[in-house]
């Protein structure tokens, strides 16, 4: 199992369980204090609020039914990007809405055959980092 951690003023405080062994990804929402783990064997995201204090909540599970391999926050568009991992190798793209009561939309999924991968949105523009190809796929 892995453990989450506080650090602060050069000491290190254990602040809670993911309940998970393969934790791959965490980010951060500044604007609702939400820390989101990425947690690949589980297939959920995992969310937890921050409080002033260093404390850390459990919050809630988001499930997702696939591998995933990584979360971004993006502050501009306020989404949670996640790349996913389906049946067959294929993959894409996971988009959850902390503003929107945590709603999950998969936009771009079977775009192409591939592993577990990163992917990330900024703006408009999907970037897709294929982990056994020399490329990233870019979608717009």
């Amino acid at each position: 199992m892995s453990h989450l951690y506080h650090y602060k003023n050069g000491k290190i405080k254990k602040v809670g369980n993911s309940q998970s062994s393969f934790n791959n990804g965490v980010t951060y929402d500044p604007f609702n204090k939400l820390i989101f783990l990425a947690q690949s064997t589980d297939s959920n995201v995992r969310v937890f609020k921050y409080k002033d204090n260093g404390e850390i909540k459990f919050i809630r599970d988001i499930y997702f039914g696939y591998k995933m391999d990584n979360v971004i926050f993006d502050v501009k568009t306020r989404i949670l990007s996640v790349g996913i991992m389906g049946l067959g190798g294929y993959g894409g793209l996971a988009e959850i809405y902390p503003d929107k009561n945590f709603e999950v939309k998969i936009p771009f999924y079977d775009i192409i055959e591939l592993n577990l991968s990163s992917a990330m949105k900024i703006n408009d523009k999907i970037l897709i980092a294929l982990p056994w190809a020399k490329y990233l796929l870019f979608c717009e």
